[in-house]
């Protein structure tokens, strides 16, 4: 079993894995890396196979949405860690290893995130949440959020 997986919800995203997924396969060797296709009209499905064979692809039958997508995602999947990436995100290398040994650490801890910065200013955090370009954060698989603390959050009891 693979520790840490990877998962992209992709809809007609094309253009944002082909310009983001590079970065996160060359920096992230050692997880798995999985690509959910929420019911895909454009090509991204046939250039994931092409380009990207080592990527797994899961094919779903339409599109069920950001939540649902995901959940049916994760359903079949197994991990001891999941991290969910949007496709319009550049990872930088070292990225995941702090988030694993944070999780690793504490097992108090149930979700964890990378610090996320603007794309069109990498040094800047901005105060428009909208600014952002994606979201990410690693989880324990079936785990009740509780408490939150400034980059984590606890396991409730």
């Amino acid at each position: 079993m693979t520790r840490v997986k990877i998962v992209i919800l992709n809809w007609n995203g094309r253009d944002y894995l082909e310009r983001f997924l590079p970065s996160l396969v060359s920096r992230t060797p050692g997880a798995g890396i999985v690509v959910a296709d929420n019911g895909s009209t454009d090509d991204s499905v046939r250039f994931l196979e092409r380009s990207y064979p080592q990527v797994e692809l899961l094919r779903l039958d339409r599109n069920y949405g950001y939540a649902e997508g995901y959940n049916r995602a994760l359903a079949g999947l197994n991990a001891e860690y999941f991290v969910l990436l949007n496709s319009d995100v550049e990872v930088t290398e070292g990225w995941l290893d702090p988030l694993v040994r944070t999780l690793d650490g504490d097992g108090s801890v149930a979700a964890v995130s990378p610090k996320i910065r603007s794309f069109g200013g990498p040094d800047k955090f901005g105060r428009r949440v909208h600014r952002f370009f994606g979201l990410s954060f690693l989880s324990r698989p079936h785990t009740r959020f509780d408490r939150v603390r400034q980059g984590t959050v606890r396991r409730s009891a």
